[in-house]
């Protein structure tokens, strides 16, 4: 967290974070750990190892309680593509696309494409860091994932599910050893789409979910072609974002999903 990663590309030759086996036809996801970028700003968990990485390693460390370098600046993504990463680490502490733990909102993330990673496609945990122009194709979990107070905003996100992987679109947490804690992750996205795999999917895919006291501000999205629901909320704690207005989901289309196509 001490270091900024600066990749910024172009449009017509972006900056491309990948695999190299042999052939290069044989690349598979999790080939490579992918990109952690790990910052100073605020999390409800104040300084914490980030999942996945050996927590006796001072370097895993990301983070600080409160408003601590709360603008943070972990470097900067423009035109850059992310694909064939991410790890298995057990107990479900994997490795993703692009993680982004405790960024704060001097770093940039503008045009950048997660490709066929092996979990996530972008997890946050905590932090302010902004996202725009946002693309991720074929992850093998969740394409957008966020957890322990992350308060940014997304703007043109686009996420396509694989049909034998992949399970949410979205899926957002605040805390769930503590789903009251406070800064309560609460971003703001407009200019969504998500697509799923529908019917061809071989597992059940969700839409949207937001689970352990998240809240978050959802409009101008499109949730299609989920062979599940496209949109759920899990637990009382995320349910009362709904109920006290916290939450918005607004100007927003549901079609085409679940087994009768009309969830």
């Amino acid at each position: 967290k001490d270091a900024t990663l600066d990749a910024y590309g172009d449009a017509n030759a972006p900056i491309v974070f990948t695999a190299r086996p042999d052939p290069i036809d044989g690349r598979l996801p999790g080939d490579w750990g992918g990109l952690m970028l790990l910052g100073k700003s605020q999390t409800n968990e104040g300084t914490a190892p980030l999942e996945g990485l050996n927590a006796k390693d001072p370097r895993s460390l990301f983070g600080l309680p409160g408003t601590a370098a709360i603008d943070h600046s972990c470097g900067r993504l423009r035109y850059v593509r992310i694909e064939f990463g991410g790890a298995d680490g057990g107990n479900g502490k994997d490795l993703n696309g692009l993680t982004l733990a405790g960024c704060g909102a001097d770093t940039l993330i503008d045009y950048v494409q997660i490709h066929k990673g092996l979990d996530d496609g972008v997890e946050l945990f905590g932090g302010t860091v902004n996202i725009k122009h946002l693309l991720v194709t074929q992850a093998g979990d969740d394409s957008l994932d966020w957890d322990r107070g992350w308060q940014g905003f997304v703007q043109y996100f686009i996420a396509q599910l694989p049909e034998d992987d992949g399970d949410k679109g979205i899926e957002a947490d605040n805390w769930v050893t503590t789903p009251s804690a406070s800064p309560v992750s609460h971003p703001v996205l407009y200019n969504v789409t998500l697509v799923g795999a529908g019917n061809n999917s071989s597992i059940v895919q969700t839409g949207v979910i937001l689970k352990a006291g998240t809240e978050a501000s959802i409009h101008n999205a499109i949730v299609t072609e989920f062979s599940g629901a496209s949109f759920d909320v899990e637990g009382a704690d995320a349910a009362g974002g709904i109920l006290d207005g916290a939450t918005v989901f607004a100007n927003s289309i549901f079609f085409e999903a679940g087994s009768t196509r009309t969830n």
